[in-house]
């Protein structure tokens, strides 16, 4: 059972490059890939951070809407990465019973977590 090219692509617009990459990651141990699992969840991890850092810096400089289409960028990326990982496997497989408020939940977990280090990061900050 794994998680299809559209919930990637959900979790990753709705959340962030991280909520796809644990969904890519869930999907690569399933297949047995367990380092690719880890390397998918830090690439996602890394990338999500990075897409904030730019945000924080070119926040103000770019109108609202290319935010969404920021986001619609990296979902559709995340979709061709899903298709090109396990295309034949997402042939032969059904999605988790469930698989659309997994996907929520996977979604709001990345948010909390991403919130979390923002906050952690400028607490420190200002205690500097």
């Amino acid at each position: 059972m794994l998680f299809n090219e559209n919930h990637v692509a959900m979790a990753s617009f709705l959340g962030t490059p991280l909520a796809g990459a644990a969904l890519l990651a869930f999907n690569a141990q399933q297949c047995g890939h367990r380092g690719q699992a880890v390397f998918v969840l830090l690439c996602g991890f890394s990338f999500s951070i990075a897409v904030l850092v730019l945000a924080a810096a070119v926040g103000e400089l770019i109108p609202g809407h290319f935010g969404v289409l920021i986001g619609a960028g990296y979902a559709f990326a995340m979709k061709s990465i899903t298709t090109n990982m396990f295309g034949s496997e997402l042939e032969k497989s059904t999605p988790p019973r469930l698989a659309g408020l997994r996907v929520i939940g996977v979604t709001v977990c990345s948010i909390v977590t991403l919130i979390s280090l923002m906050y952690i990061g400028a607490i420190s900050l200002s205690v500097v």
